[in-house]
């Protein structure tokens, strides 16, 4: 699945669900070519491109949403000094 280990068990579960059909599923992703993947091969409604670092997209998605899932990493290293 072309979205994080975490995002893509979650993902998973609900694409798996016996309720799928009644399921408008919206996910957030970087690329076009995630989009189209996850559109095409999966079954995902809409694929969105964009960032979870862009407030208004982020907003505006949750916003048509009844349920959200924040399933995201922020890993940064750790430097030491």
């Amino acid at each position: 699945m072309p979205v994080g280990f975490v995002g893509g068990a979650v993902l998973a579960q609900i694409l798996e669900h016996p309720k799928r059909s009644e399921l408008d599923v919206t996910i957030l992703v970087r690329s076009a070519e995630k989009a189209k993947t996850l559109e095409t091969k999966f079954g995902v409604n809409k694929a969105v491109i964009g960032s979870n670092t862009d407030l208004k997209v982020v907003e505006g998605l949750a916003s048509e949403a009844d349920i959200t899932f924040n399933v995201v990493c922020i890993c940064r290293p750790i430097v030491q000094t």
